[in-house]
């Protein structure tokens, strides 16, 4: 249990670490500037995740954070004097979704082309004994 609480626990306090000074509570992030790299800061002694779990990085507006044991991704941004983080799993969800029902039509659609070249004639003499033997019937 203690385990799962420093998991959780200790990514949010590194994550909040480096955006304010220690010194006044002054927001450190405000100091950062569009391509400037985040600093790197350390979990107290006895929380380090060994695994190397949670990694951020930079994107376009904001923070990416990426949990690379589940693959989930949360996009950070300032909003005003706060920070928002939303998952961005939903959107990632949204189009395997989006890809798997497109999957499934396009297995349809080639069930209906197999259907459709074995339904026609092979070659002109095929489709002549064809013609033939539904005039005979």
């Amino acid at each position: 249990m203690l385990r799962i609480l420093a998991a959780l626990i200790v990514p949010a306090t590194i994550y909040f670490s480096f955006l304010f000074d220690a010194a006044g509570g002054e927001p450190a992030a405000a100091k950062l500037r569009a391509g400037d790299r985040i600093p790197a800061v350390s979990a107290p002694a006895g929380l380090e995740d060994p695994e190397g779990r949670y990694s951020l990085h930079d994107a376009e507006g904001g923070l990416l954070r990426l949990d690379k044991q589940t693959g989930a991704l949360s996009f950070c941004y300032r909003a005003g004097k706060d920070w928002r983080c939303e998952a961005a799993g939903d959107e990632v969800a949204a189009c395997e979704q989006r890809s798997a029902a497109l999957d499934a039509r396009v297995k349809l659609m080639e069930d209906r082309l197999a259907r459709l070249v074995e339904q026609m004639p092979r070659s002109k003499d095929e489709a002549a004994k064809n013609e033939a033997g539904k005039g005979e019937a």
